[in-house]
């Protein structure tokens, strides 16, 4: 049995160290794809495997990397003996090699992910999955999972050919792998990722190519056999990320392969598993982003002083440098058949003097207009028969005086 290793690459520093590492521990041939064009990494991926024309197998690897002895010959053979698996093995994804603690297992898909500080709408996206059990996984992540070369070319006809930036190459394999029949095998192998912040990769998207990753994430949509009403709902949730110009330079970009990708979306739909059926079966989650409360509180943990008027996008940049970032989560998870079509905010009564002056109509937070409120101080007695409370927002954290025409409660 023949098999390579896909690397698509942009000027990456640690290159050298990741395929010495593949030489040392494994029998693959390497096939290096370097992205001079920022071309992204879907079709440098597609072509690479394309270019491995006499291996049976095909490993997607990522540039910054480590491997055990033996992990990729075991994944290239599980893939000969299930010829329609993506094999994904377990992932330690941190700045510095290690392979101690609980690897990542993995992805789980979110129907509707607001982003951190939900600046940045994504649908149907992978997320890392921290349950390292093995077995079938709904999504592969971690830039290290293999499958037979013909399963991607003839099996499901090649969906990286249309890439036009970086993402959605994870989803749309899995996804397709799901729908055609095949699965998503997490194995006990473990391979290591090193976790990179946004200002150490080693180059910069210009905003054509930036525009090029939304088109990915649109095309995404366009390639799954959803229902209409699935993608007007997941098409709505990401609107908001870039103004209509933008739109329209997204809307050219995916023009070039309109035709290519409708055939795919009908040639999806003829799968033996239907779109309901999966959706039901991987199960789809909402990522939303954290509360100031909660992000205020993983600062509380970590020592860190929150200076007066941070944003929960700040705040989230400032938990994100610090040190033990992750080891309790990064998102609040709310299952979608969970949620309520439709919330009320709740009126706050039992906090809330009657004779209450400031904000007596909206009864609300000064910043963020939310009523979930508390007090933590009173004050009686300030002048003119007043007595002022003290309140904390519990959505924001902004803290705000209120008076009330009153004694002050006891």
């Amino acid at each position: 049995m023949k098999y390579s290793v896909i690397i698509a690459e942009r000027r990456e520093p640690d290159l050298a160290a990741t395929v010495a590492s593949i030489k040392a521990n494994s029998a693959a041939n390497v096939i290096v794809m370097s992205d001079n064009e920022g071309k992204g990494p879907q079709l440098m991926r597609h072509r690479g495997i394309i270019k491995a024309t006499d291996s049976e197998v095909c490993i997607v690897m990522d540039g910054h990397m480590r491997v055990q002895a033996g992990t990729l010959d075991i994944m290239a053979q599980w893939c000969m003996d299930n010829p329609q698996s993506v094999a994904v093995a377990q992932c330690y994804h941190s700045n510095r090699e290690s392979w101690a603690g609980k690897p990542y297992g993995a992805a789980r898909f979110a129907w509707k992910d607001y982003g951190h500080d939900a600046n940045e709408p994504q649908a149907m996206t992978a997320k890392w999955r921290k349950d390292s059990t093995v077995g079938q996984v709904p999504c592969v992540m971690g830039a290290c999972y293999a499958f037979k070369r013909d399963w991607y070319l003839d099996g499901l006809r090649a969906p990286w050919a249309y890439g036009t930036g970086w993402g959605c190459d994870e989803e749309i394999i899995s996804a397709a792998t799901w729908l055609m029949g095949g699965a998503v095998d997490l194995l006990p192998l473990q391979v290591w990722h090193k976790a990179r912040k946004p200002i150490q990769v080693p180059y910069k998207l210009t905003d054509r190519q930036l525009l090029g990753v939304w088109a990915n994430r649109l095309r995404l949509l366009d390639m799954l056999p959803m229902t209409n009403a699935d993608r007007v709902e997941l098409v709505r949730h990401i609107m908001p990320a870039l103004t209509m110009k933008q739109w329209e330079t997204v809307a050219q970009i995916n023009n070039i392969f309109a035709d290519e990708v409708a055939g795919y979306r009908q040639f999806l739909s003829t799968g033996p598993v239907k779109w309901a059926n999966f959706k039901e079966t991987i199960g789809m989650e909402t990522i939303k982003p954290m509360d100031m409360k909660t992000l205020r509180g993983f600062a509380k943990e970590r020592g860190l002083k929150v200076p007066r008027g941070t944003s929960a996008a700040q705040l989230t940049t400032l938990l994100q440098e610090s040190n033990n970032w992750g080891k309790s989560g990064k998102e609040v998870v709310v299952s979608e058949s969970a949620q309520p079509k439709t919330v009320e905010k709740p009126k706050t009564k039992a906090n809330w003097g009657a004779n209450e002056i400031n904000s007596a109509g909206q009864r609300s937070c000064i910043q963020c207009h939310g009523v979930n409120t508390g007090v933590y101080r009173v004050i009686p007695g300030v002048g003119l028969n007043l007595c002022r409370r003290y309140r904390e927002c519990l959505d924001c954290g902004k803290k705000f005086p209120t008076s009330e025409k009153a004694p002050a409660e006891k």
